[in-house]
């Protein structure tokens, strides 16, 4: 609250101006239109979800705070141009909420849909604004210039993942929010073993025999033993199912920047019935 009363402050001065009379940098909502004085995007990293990150666009009107969240790819932190779609998947290049706030922090609107279309010049920016309200009427406008950007997140050294489980139609999630890897090698193979918990168990082999961590790479299902170089094998409990649980076929995508690794996978299971597990994860695995 105390930055959202710092943006209205700093807002009023640009209206004492004269710039509310321009048609444009305007927000129309409520049945009348609002000047926009300022703006900022807020970055929250993994705030919703490992496969994007998510910032938070505040434009900062006459009267009160416009709030939308946006998501883009892992690669960036800050609003990339593009169309944000309404979505509340998360996916990169959607837009999953907006609220239209007072200068208490209060709701005053939702909106139940919204596509924000943004545009870069330099550092300049050019965001338009095409939603609706929870009271069945329209929010439009726009706003050109900078957006001063501040980072909220808390992902250093933090750790973001995933799986879901699919039955048929029934699906459960599961959360994991670290990682770690032990080193089984000798003197004709190298494996790891990578814990994302307890219970969700894999193995991988690879032909690197002198690889202090797991490399990058695309492995492939074996239900042979040892593990083959390449190769993965998945030991797993899933909740309300007894017995340990294996993977028939699939894949796991392993890749690494300095400590850092982002995975994904997909495999199906070989219980009855059959199981399908897809799932990321993003950030550092200690090495055990």
């Amino acid at each position: 609250m105390l930055l959202l009363s710092a943006l209205m402050i700093t807002g009023c001065s640009k209206k004492d101006d004269g710039q509310d009379n321009v048609k444009t940098n305007y927000l129309e909502y409520g049945g009348k239109s609002h000047p926009v004085t300022n703006a900022m995007q807020l970055f929250y990293g993994h705030y919703y979800s490992s496969i994007s990150n998510n910032i938070s666009l505040v434009l900062a009107t006459d009267t009160h705070y416009v709030v939308f969240e946006l998501f883009v790819p892992n690669a960036n932190t800050k609003l990339v141009a593009g169309d944000y779609q309404p979505s509340d998947t998360y996916q990169s290049y959607t837009v999953s909420a907006g609220l239209v706030l007072d200068d208490g922090g209060n709701a005053v609107y939702s909106m139940t849909t919204a596509v924000v279309t943004v545009k870069l010049n330099g550092d300049n920016y050019t965001i338009d604004i095409d939603g609706k309200l929870d009271n069945n009427t329209s929010i439009k406008g726009n706003y050109t210039g900078l957006i001063a950007w501040e980072d909220d997140s808390d992902d250093s050294g933090s750790s973001y993942g995933s799986m879901t489980i699919a039955e048929g139609s029934n699906q459960q999630t599961i959360d994991f929010d670290q990682a770690q890897q032990i080193r089984a090698a000798t003197s004709t193979s190298n494996r790891f073993i990578l814990f994302f918990s307890q219970t969700f168990i894999i193995t991988l082999g690879t032909s690197d025999l002198t690889a202090p961590t797991i490399p990058a790479g695309n492995y492939t299902v074996s239900t042979t033993s040892p593990i083959p170089e390449g190769a993965f094998n998945v030991s797993m409990n899933i909740p309300g199912v007894s017995g340990v649980i294996n993977a028939s076929s699939g894949s796991f995508n392993v890749q690494k920047s300095g400590s850092n690794y982002s995975i994904t996978f997909s495999f199906t299971t070989n219980s009855n019935p059959v199981r399908t597990v897809t799932g990321s994860y993003s950030g550092p695995i200690p090495l055990s």
